[in-house]
């Protein structure tokens, strides 16, 4: 071997990984062979796609993220419900937003179909018009729209919850009016339906307690009427016993 192999052999850098690879027969890529992640890996860690509990960014107890995303049983859709919506709904008022609204018990829900309620209808549904009287241009008319949904999207999860846990509430129907003539800001959108959601949530806990009061009031009356009925019995036994010793 000469002199210029064996400058050859030295100025050639081999990797502690790549020299282990060659022994060990296998092919190793270079993020492998410096002990770093690959690029995937990488991207996959600082997302944080997974989370282990206890780890930072892990929910804590009895912590859970609510689900923001409107699913199609959300969207008011059934021609049978909107114009009952519309006949017999509650009328609610906060410029630049009307909210019409009606809750249904079970029994009234199924009534309204012929054939019974159909499949797909959930606790909470809602529809939102934004009228061309109002708003001309297609563009603002869509704007606004977006603006509405957005803002009950994110602030009906507490309406949701009061709706699920009322036992005199099936489903709760509710159409969003827009009646400015002019485009309003999301900041100022979102105010008015906080305040509309909160007075519905008020009557769906209302409507419960009035349902409580009427069955504390029927059972009163039919105590009533159980005591005025063994009392009208006892008094006729004792006029029959008085006619008794008359006739006698």
């Amino acid at each position: 071997m000469n002199v210029i192999e064996k400058m050859g052999e030295a100025t050639e850098p081999r990797a502690t990984g790549e020299a282990k690879a060659t022994e060990a027969g296998a092919e190793v890529r270079p993020q492998e062979a410096t002990g770093q992640p690959a690029t995937g890996e990488a991207k996959a860690t600082e997302a944080g796609t997974e989370v282990k509990p206890g780890e930072a960014g892990a929910p804590r107890d009895g912590e859970q993220k609510e689900r923001l995303g409107m699913g199609k049983e959300e969207k008011l859709r059934l021609k049978t419900l909107v114009g009952g919506l519309f006949e017999k709904g509650t009328s609610l008022y906060d410029f630049p937003l009307r909210l019409t609204y009606r809750a249904m018990g079970e029994e009234e829900l199924e009534n309204s179909f012929k054939c019974g309620a159909p499949a797909g209808i959930g606790e909470v549904q809602m529809l939102i018009t934004v009228p061309k009287k109002k708003r001309r241009r297609a563009v603002d008319r869509v704007l606004m729209r977006r603006r509405i949904r957005e803002a009950y999207r994110l602030n009906r999860n507490s309406l949701k919850r009061a709706v699920a846990a009322s036992e005199s509430v099936r489903t709760l129907g509710m159409a969003f009016i827009y009646i400015h003539g002019e485009n309003t800001d999301f900041a100022l959108i979102e105010k008015k339906m906080r305040r509309l959601l909160s007075k519905v949530e008020a009557a769906v806990k209302g409507k419960d307690k009035n349902a409580v009061k009427v069955d504390d009031r029927e059972e009163k009356e039919d105590v009533k009427g159980k005591d005025r009925g063994a009392g009208e019995g006892v008094n006729k036994g004792s006029g029959e016993g008085k006619d008794t010793q008359d006739g006698q």
